[in-house]
């Protein structure tokens, strides 16, 4: 059975879009635990594209380490549904 504990770079098109990501999931109630490090505000050019195509600028791209655990319930839940 899965542990639930998850780490992977994200990325989000500014520190508002990050804070709001972090947000959602420490509102969750399967999400027993939510950190961040690394962060990193910029990044090269060629950035990702927003909303409508558009590039974002360098300055706004913004990356971070985000680890979180997802309670084992969930996986008993939605696995013995299948």
């Amino acid at each position: 059975m899965p542990d639930g504990k998850y780490h992977f770079t994200a990325r989000a098109e500014s520190v508002r879009a990050a804070a709001e990501q972090i947000k959602l999931l420490r509102a969750n109630e399967w999400v027993t635990s939510v950190n961040t490090n690394a962060v990193t505000i910029g990044g090269p050019s060629g950035a990702p594209k927003g909303e409508g195509g558009a590039t974002v600028a360098a300055r706004d791209n913004v990356s971070f380490d985000l680890s979180f655990t997802i309670k084992p319930e969930l996986f008993k839940t939605f696995l013995s549904k299948e």
